[in-house]
């Protein structure tokens, strides 16, 4: 059974995304709050009917078939449970700290300074480490991001410079520096978690109806055949004769399955517990 809810309670926003640092393949996920007006949902095929919870009377059917509804409400809130929990779980993971693995081109000065290249990419960069460390081309260095900031233009001589370029081989790359780790720069950002939120009580779930909320859920239910009366139509035999027969549609029975989205609506207005939603 599919799910659908418009209430002043819930909504959910498309999610933003923003590029972090200067390596593009890096990014954060921007979560807005999701418990405000949710936008109605269409429900693409089914019969709109309304159900008036202000009509129901105890112990009827409409009793247990509002006890069906509201346990399908609930089941779109354990949906949004779900999404709120994924969404918590994106949000501790990009709080973790990330490593950023460069490897190296060729050695340029002292074990501090490498001409590396980053994942993916044939672009150059001159890393400069916080310390002396021995690594050979090809081999990959690994920097904790919370360390690592963006330098100014430096310059380097190739090895082998093309005949066509400057006479002394002279190059110009991104300059990227590993920091000393320090208590500042170490920390741990607390990632701002969305509140998750609660089923429905019964109890809250009329008081919200009667404070002018109203639930949708698409279901299966039995309505009445379009094709016949009671389950018989009238077959005309001849200009004078009719002859009544069973339906084909739903078999005699006068009710077939359809998918139904409900309206579940508190209007003391309406007469009429159930009824089709007039455009």
């Amino acid at each position: 059974m599919k799910f659908l809810l418009r209430t002043n309670q819930f909504k959910w926003v498309s999610l933003a995304l923003f590029v972090f640092s200067i390596f593009p393949s890096i990014v954060i996920l921007g979560f807005e709050d999701p418990f405000t007006s949710r936008v109605n949902q269409s429900a693409s095929g089914a019969v709109k009917r309304f159900f008036n919870v202000s009509r129901v009377r105890a112990g009827s059917k409409d009793s247990q078939k509002l006890i069906k509804l509201f346990d399908l409400v609930n089941e779109g809130v354990q949906k949004l449970r779900d999404e709120i929990d994924d969404e918590n779980k994106r949000r501790i993971a990009n709080a973790q700290p990330r490593m950023i693995r460069f490897k190296v081109f060729q050695h340029y000065k002292d074990r501090i300074q490498y001409l590396v290249q980053t994942s993916g990419s044939s672009r150059l960069y001159m890393l400069k480490l916080n310390s002396s460390r021995a690594f050979a081309d090809g081999e990959v260095i690994s920097v904790d991001l919370r360390l690592l900031r963006e330098g100014g233009v430096t310059e380097y001589f190739k090895y082998f410079p093309d005949k066509n370029s400057m006479i002394d081989g002279k190059a110009s790359v991104r300059e990227l520096i590993e920091l000393l780790p320090n208590e500042e720069n170490m920390k741990i950002e607390i990632p701002n978690l969305v509140k998750q939120i609660d089923f429905f009580t019964k109890k809250e779930f009329l008081s919200h109806l009667k404070q002018g909320s109203s639930y949708q859920v698409v279901t299966s239910d039995l309505l009445d055949c379009d094709s016949c009366s009671g389950g018989y139509r009238i077959k005309k035999i001849s200009s004078l004769q009719r002859e009544r027969v069973t339906c084909s549609v739903c078999g005699g029975e006068g009710k077939v399955t359809k998918k139904v989205s409900f309206q579940i609506v508190w209007d003391p207005t309406k007469a009429d517990v159930e009824g089709p939603i007039k455009k």
